[in-house]
């Protein structure tokens, strides 16, 4: 069973975030159509440029994945890199927290297979 101060510190981040609309990033990130997949591919190899990770992911709009890409590096779970050349290169890479992230999404979809699958 989960201890009392584990259970009541969920309780204070509901209460902190949730309550007030700033949702759960960690549900928000398993829950979208491409965030997930942007992590793992960049998991896989990094460094990744756009038009490479875009051709990984068929269906995704250029708008789709800026969009997303940034979403991920304003939460630091990806890095972005730019070279001031012509023409101009980016390079997204994974950061440590991004692979704290899939060890994470590991682990529930063990509990899934698990006592959802099993």
């Amino acid at each position: 069973m989960i201890d009392q101060e584990k259970l009541d510190e969920i309780e204070q981040y509901v209460r902190r975030c949730v309550d007030k609309g700033f949702g759960m990033p960690g549900v928000e990130i398993l829950s979208s159509k491409w965030l997930l997949r942007i992590l793992f591919h960049l998991g896989r190899k990094s460094p990744w440029r756009f038009g490479a990770l875009k051709r990984r992911l068929p269906g995704i709009s250029n708008a789709a994945l800026a969009a997303a890409l940034r979403e991920l590096t304003e939460r630091k779970l990806v890095q972005r890199k730019q070279y001031n050349e012509l023409p101009l290169r980016v390079e997204y890479s994974i950061t440590d927290a991004g692979r704290e992230f899939l060890e994470l999404d590991y682990q529930l979809i063990q509990w899934e297979k698990k006592f959802c699958f099993g």
